[in-house]
């Protein structure tokens, strides 16, 4: 029996060019990109046929896959100290992450009990078992094949636990900004919230007008029993792709 070969589009060859470039200086397990990817190189870039992507067919609608976005240098990240003013009027304590890439100085990490904020690339780049632990089952369970190009490829984002019986005083804002040449994001954050605690999460993306760039971010969420999370997604500004 003949074998069949899905051609790959531009857009995939382009994406694969960069994980073999990018995955060596990735933080983190091996393996467990190295998995994510195997599983995005399999079924490619979703498409009609899959039932959730049917209005959504990237691998029509994407006809390039831009460069993997470098670290931000000082320029993007003065600019990215505006960030997030359309939410100036609300309390929140705000998380910055420019180009994927968390940027402490423009963040709030003063203490609060019951709450630890820390970065994923630092998390993954120590070695933090319990954080591989949750990426790796969450991958597992995970068929999306988005997601798992995600996991094959994210550079930072915050980890946030919230101890039992805790009740964050403010909103949290994770505010991801893309300053820069187009390129290509990829965030991740993991949020785990305690027996009947309670978090209110704000999360919003912008960028610059006119410039192309594309976004793939991701958000794993862990609810105890009678915990409250209310989280608010606000829209892109600038234009994405």
């Amino acid at each position: 029996m003949a074998q069949v070969s899905v051609l790959k589009t531009e857009a995939e060859q382009r994406i694969a060019a960069e994980w073999a470039s990018a995955k060596a200086r990735l933080p983190g397990p091996t393996s467990l990109r190295e998995a994510a990817f195997r599983r995005f190189e399999a079924a490619g870039l979703p498409h009609r046929r899959i039932e959730e992507w049917k209005y959504t067919d990237l691998r029509t609608l994407m006809r390039e896959a831009k460069p993997l976005a470098a670290a931000p240098d000082h320029a993007p990240r003065e600019r990215a100290r505006s960030a997030g003013a359309f939410l100036a009027g609300v309390d929140a304590r705000r998380l910055v992450f420019v180009n994927g890439v968390f940027v402490p100085e423009l963040s709030d990490l003063a203490s609060e009990p019951g709450l630890k904020i820390s970065s994923l690339a630092d998390a993954l780049a120590r070695g933090d078992a319990d954080v591989s632990a949750r990426l790796g089952a969450a991958n597992t369970a995970e068929n999306d094949v988005a997601y798992a190009l995600n996991t094959a490829l994210m550079t930072d984002g915050a980890v946030i636990e919230v101890a039992p019986g805790t009740t964050v005083a403010r909103p949290i804002h994770l505010v991801f900004v893309f300053a820069g040449e187009p390129a290509a994001v990829f965030a991740r954050s993991l949020v785990t919230v305690g027996e009947g605690a309670g978090l209110t999460l704000l999360e919003s993306h912008e960028g610059p007008d006119g410039v192309d760039y594309q976004v793939n971010t991701a958000l794993d969420l862990v609810v105890g029993d009678a915990a409250k999370v209310d989280r608010v997604l606000i829209g892109t500004q600038g234009r994405s792709a």
